[in-house]
């Protein structure tokens, strides 16, 4: 009938379409003038009154009926524009009102209000159905954390009155930002935990926000309902430990002139990180040092002793269900097992791979400076020795036993390994990477042509195209049962198609991620520094967690959230460096250059390269 006779419905939702009639003249009023009469107390008291008129009421609102006719009618109602409730600003919808006799003494004057509504069950029914907050329910509540987050309010004792009222409703926040913290906004529960590390380091390094901080003044109430959806403590978190110990290596790496820091966190001088990062390490990885700590071996190893060592916690991400995943995922990828600097002269720290490292020594061996690294020595004491053993051996694939033959071959290939010195004074280190080695008797140091090597990399650099979609070739197959993998091209990072290629092995998705302009500009500017085209490389993401670069000319999709909480935590000049080490192993795998002279070869890259990078520092920033 409205197209026969050219009428528009009356619908408050209604837009103007191109080319056709404009909304009939009255609309807007009619529907402010109805919204203003169904937000005034006076109306109701008067509806409240009458039977008559609220059998009328119910039954032109289509009260509890579910038909397509009846929701149609409600959503009508719920999006009528009533005037702006006293003391607030913007554009309120009758959906957004909340009854002031019910939630005043909870939101004081934060809520969007309809006062004066008689304590009528038919007018309160009436009221809910048009989507008024009319009763302080699971629902409301929530509502009224959004309408606080969208309005940005940021008063911390109403929003914690919330917190405590949503215990026991069976609420579940999801990844919704629901949690307030000052200075941050809301954030989602798995960027909170209710306390920080009890390890000093850990804490200063750790991402995640405390909100023992700020709501304990509250009262066990609101602690209890907090840590019913976010974690107590960040020891449950393998991912939140293992990055914590990632940036404390990190910090305990950069130039000792430098003090760094995280936003909201004290300053962390690389002689104090050095200083904490072996016991540090040791309390993530093993030691009980709190009644209610749980580290790595408690979480990867779980119940081999046959006794539950963990606590129930509520439901995290994907990454988080099975820690042993998300730990051998990062201590594969870089090295994160820490033993103690071996006698005078050597570095605090020493830094080892899965590879480098060994649970003990063979008999013959006792007593030898290869016992001084063996990490029983260091991490096989205390009461959770059995689970400590299994978890460096079973989870991160640490040699068991180092025997005498195994011995003389590491300490012969360090000694036809080429030595890096960098050129320049040096100062003392604070931490180093690899084994220290004791030289073999009889074994002379062989020198290498390390220029040569360069040089040839490079011949082959220039000799080369953009990286290709297909399957690998000379690489090692990560899991035998899916055979070798497959690149394809998915994407592109930063500046759309003129970006970074993306690809993925084996048709797998990534994750969300994006270049920002100056993290492009930077890593184009260091290629041309390496002398590598920006169109010879692209990123890589492969869900296994194995190397991407053994044979194109890859950089991991993983290193870009790592960049950004590195510069964050330990600067500028960190995540240069970070990058300029990244490239120097890509190039080093583009050269095949012997395991036992990659460290060298890497070292001398970026020797050649850093010192022209730091000269152009003010052009990067």
């Amino acid at each position: 009938m409205c197209g026969v006779f050219g009428c528009q419905a009356a619908d408050p939702l209604t837009r103007t379409c191109i080319g056709g009639p404009p909304l009939p003249e009255g609309f807007v009023e009619s529907f402010l003038r109805l919204g203003e009469i169904l937000t005034s107390g006076q109306f109701w008291q008067r509806a409240a009154g009458s039977s008559r008129t609220l059998d009328y009421l119910q039954r032109i609102m289509h009260l509890k009926d579910r038909s397509e006719v009846a929701l149609a009618r409600r959503n009508f109602l719920r999006k009528l524009a009533v005037r702006n409730p006293p003391g607030q600003s913007g554009n309120f919808v009758l959906q957004d009102l909340f009854l002031q006799e019910v939630f005043q003494n909870i939101a004081g004057c934060y809520l969007p209000y309809i006062k004066d509504v008689p304590a009528n069950p038919q007018v309160r029914a009436l009221l809910q159905w048009c989507g008024v907050a009319t009763e302080v329910d699971q629902f409301s509540l929530v509502k009224a954390l959004r309408f606080a987050r969208e309005t940005e309010i940021r008063d911390l004792g109403f929003v914690s009155e919330i917190y405590r009222r949503l215990d026991g409703s069976g609420f579940n926040p999801g990844e919704e930002k629901l949690f307030l913290v000052p200075g941050k906004g809301f954030l989602s529960k798995i960027d909170c935990v209710w306390r920080p590390f009890k390890v000093d380091l850990l804490r200063k390094c750790c991402q995640l926000e405390i909100l023992q901080d700020h709501y304990s003044r509250f009262g066990p109430g609101v602690r209890t309902a907090l840590t019913k959806w976010i974690r107590e403590g960040p020891e449950t978190s393998a991912k939140a430990l293992c990055e914590a110990l990632i940036m404390a290596i990190e910090c305990a790496r950069v130039d000792t002139r430098r003090s760094r820091h995280l936003p909201g966190k004290p300053s962390i001088s690389p002689q104090e990180a050095a200083a904490q990062l072996f016991p540090a390490a040791k309390a993530a990885i093993e030691d009980r040092l709190f009644d209610e700590m749980q580290e790595l071996v408690k979480l990867c190893v779980g119940t081999c002793m046959g006794i539950d060592l963990i606590p129930p916690e509520p439901p995290q991400r994907v990454e988080d269900k099975r820690p042993e995943t998300v730990v051998y995922n990062h201590f594969v990828q870089q090295r994160m097992i820490v033993v103690p600097g071996v006698g005078e002269g050597d570095a605090q720290c020493r830094i080892l791979a899965m590879g480098e490292a060994y649970w003990e020594v063979a008999p013959e061996l006792e007593g030898s400076p290869a016992q001084d690294t063996a990490l029983k020595t260091h991490y096989g004491v205390g009461g959770n020795e059995e689970a400590t053993f299994r978890f460096f051996t079973e989870i991160l694939s640490v040699r068991p036993l180092l025997t005498v033959e195994q011995w003389l071959h590491i300490c012969e290939a360090h000694a036809h390994a080429i030595h890096f010195l960098p050129s320049g004074e040096r100062g003392p280190s604070t931490i180093e990477e690899g084994l220290k080695i004791a030289q073999v008797t009889g074994t002379e140091t062989v020198p290498m042509d390390l220029d040569s090597a360069v040089a040839a990399v490079y011949q082959r650099l220039h000799r080369m195209g953009g990286p290709m979609e297909g399957p690998e070739h000379g690489a090692p197959i990560p899991d035998r049962n899916q055979g070798p993998r497959v690149w394809r091209h998915v994407g592109f990072l930063g500046r759309g198609h003129h970006g970074i290629p993306l690809f993925s092995a084996n048709g797998a998705q990534p994750p969300a991620e994006d270049m920002t302009e100056p993290e492009l500009g930077l890593l184009l500017e260091l290629c041309q520094h390496f002398g590598i085209h920006h169109r010879q490389i692209a990123f890589a993401y492969d869900p296994s967690g194995s190397c991407v670069c053994r044979e194109r000319m890859f950089l991991d999709l993983k290193y870009l959230p790592r960049a950004r909480l590195l510069e964050s935590q330990a600067g500028y000049h960190a995540v240069v460096s970070f990058w300029a080490s990244k490239l120097a192993k890509m190039l080093q795998n583009l050269g095949q250059v012997p395991s036992a002279g990659a460290a060298a070869f890497r070292n001398r890259l970026l020797q050649m390269v850093l010192p022209g990078i730091f000269q152009a520092d003010d052009g990067f920033q």
